[in-house]
């Protein structure tokens, strides 16, 4: 894989994410708690992005972990 391929991953985390973050702040303010199966979501959606980056490092020794985890959004 490429770095290209690694942007688009990290680009599409990151929408999700960013999804997640606006609708909990949302339900914050009008003073509800978030369900348990949106943080379900949202734990199932860092696994899923810090699993990518251990066989992406497995695939490219060079790959920075922590950037892409940043660049998710996570």
């Amino acid at each position: 894989m490429t770095r290209k391929d690694y942007e688009l991953i990290a680009a599409e985390f990151k929408q999700y994410s960013n999804c997640d973050r606006d609708h909990f702040m949302h339900l914050y303010a009008a003073g509800f708690e978030p369900e348990p199966t949106h943080r379900a979501r949202a734990s199932r959606l860092v696994l899923l992005a810090n699993s990518l980056a251990d066989r992406m490092k497995l695939d490219n020794p060079r790959f920075d972990r922590a950037t892409f985890i940043k660049a998710c959004g996570l």
